[in-house]
Parts: structure tokens; C-alpha cells; sequence
């Protein structure tokens, strides 16, 4: 009987080890938030649609030295319009290949 209480606390602490174990492997595992790398993140947003026209305007001046093709005007025209409409991801569509075209990413269609 001695043997029975005495190994009593013993099966709970055996029967206890994974469940502590899994806590610690789980914690272990989370990455600290010091550790994460910012990451930029990008949305069908007003803002983040506004933030592209931004974006073209910027290179179309820097782009001055050379005539912007007219594609590239129709679509930022396009974009901005549409992305004030309320067409957010067709708005940014146009302005991300504007863009494109812009910087010889994409090869103009003509």
C-alpha cells in the first residue's frame, strides 16, 4: 500500500510531461516579434490605389527626357478614375501595368 501512494504522484507527474512538454515545444516555436521582418502589405485599397497614382506621377516626371507613351497616360487616367468610382481593383490594375510600361517591365503592345 506504501508503494501505491508513493507512486501516486509520480504517474501524475509522468502523465503530466507531454502536456508540459508540448507547451514548451509551442512557445519555442512562436517567433518573436523582433524577429518578423517588416513586410509591406498591399490591399484593394482607396489609399493603397491613391499610393500607386503617386507612384506614376513620380516616374512620369522623372521619365521627362523621353515622351510617355500615350498607353501610359490612358491607363493612369483610367486607374485614378476608376479607383475614385469605387472600382478599386480594376483602378489599380491600370496603374500597376501604367507603371510597367513605364519602367520597360512590359513591353508596350505597339
Amino acid at each position: 500500500m506504501l508503494m501505491a501512494i508513493a507512486s501516486l504522484p509520480r504517474r501524475r507527474l509522468v502523465a503530466g510531461l507531454p502536456v508540459w512538454f508540448g507547451l514548451a515545444v509551442t512557445a519555442h516555436a512562436q517567433p518573436a516579434e523582433t524577429e518578423t521582418p517588416a513586410t509591406r502589405v498591399t490591399s484593394d485599397s482607396p489609399e493603397f490605389c491613391a499610393q500607386l497614382a503617386d507612384m506614376l506621377r513620380q516616374d512620369v516626371r522623372t521619365h521627362q527626357l523621353e515622351p510617355v507613351p500615350d498607353e501610359v497616360r490612358m491607363l493612369g487616367r483610367e486607374g485614378r478614375k476608376m479607383c475614385r468610382e469605387g472600382h478599386i481593383r480594376p483602378g489599380i490594375l491600370r496603374i500597376r501595368r501604367a507603371l510597367l510600361i513605364l519602367r520597360g517591365e512590359v513591353a508596350d503592345p505597339r
